[in-house]
């Protein structure tokens, strides 16, 4: 069994678990991190990108990606965003949750799968398609709320 050394998201390849790269998220929307309640939770539909035309994390179906949170966080914390390429970026939105749903607008929904002490695996319904692709931990990671990193990867065919 691979394993995983501290929080953070992982992906499987060839038998091995290696750390998805975070990107730093620049937000399009003025007082985007003020939107973000500390539960979470997406107050108004919200704009970022991410620099670059394309993730140096380069995944393919079957993906497998585990889940780490750190302390204070929960896998409910995380939302699965697809990302369109624009001007040398990756952009992206997102949205409160829909309340019938409880996946937030513009989302991807996943489920998870409990795989070790506080890890756990995305499941998804459908594989993804090819693309970009982004894990956003809303919670800001400082209590300022100033920045905002996101998991990105690609999917190839």
């Amino acid at each position: 069994q691979a394993t995983i050394a501290g929080p953070g998201l992982f992906y499987k390849k060839d038998g091995e678990f290696f750390e998805l790269l975070s990107e730093q998220v620049e937000w399009k929307t003025t007082g985007a991190l003020k939107n973000i309640a500390s539960a979470g939770i997406v107050k108004k539909d919200l704009r970022g990108s991410v620099a670059g035309p394309s993730s140096r994390n380069f995944l393919r179906n079957p993906m497998e990606i585990v889940l780490a949170p750190p302390p204070g966080r929960t896998v409910n914390s995380y939302v699965l965003l697809p990302m369109r390429s624009k001007s040398g970026e990756r952009e992206f939105n997102v949205g409160p949750v829909n309340k019938k749903s409880g996946v937030a607008k513009g989302a991807i929904p996943f489920g998870v799968e409990k795989v070790g002490e506080n890890q756990f695996r995305i499941v998804l319904t459908t594989p993804l398609g090819p693309g970009e692709y982004g894990i956003l931990g809303v919670i800001p990671d400082d209590p300022d709320g100033t920045s905002s990193k996101m998991y990105t990867f690609r999917i190839l065919i």
